[in-house]
């Protein structure tokens, strides 16, 4: 199975995000007993929205939340590319001030 790839982000990059709503179809699992007659296939439409961290050949990976200060996002949700029906672009969000996005010791 293939590695993922770490989502970190840097001041700069986060100063680049793009916030994302995508429309997908996700997995899902059925937890009682079921006719196998009665199963069909019915997709389960899923919204995930975030920052674009990054476009991969096989994913898009999107966090809820990034931290600049540390270089780090959390919340990731590795979006297949193949199950994408539409993702919307809405634009940059994060614009810092001078001295914003550096390590500050808290005593």
């Amino acid at each position: 199975m293939r590695k993922l790839e770490k989502a970190t982000v840097t001041k700069k990059q986060a100063e680049e995000l793009q916030f994302v709503s995508v429309n997908w179809h996700d997995a899902y699992i059925l937890h009682a007993w079921e006719k196998i007659k009665d199963l069909d296939d019915c997709p389960c439409n899923t919204y995930t929205a975030g920052f674009l961290i990054k476009k991969t050949k096989l994913h898009v990976i999107v966090a809820a939340s990034v931290g600049s200060t540390f270089g780090l996002a959390a919340g990731i949700t590795y979006i297949p590319i193949k199950m994408i029906k539409e993702m919307k672009y809405h634009g940059k969000v994060f614009k810092f001030n001078k001295g914003e996005g550096k390590s500050k010791s808290v005593s």
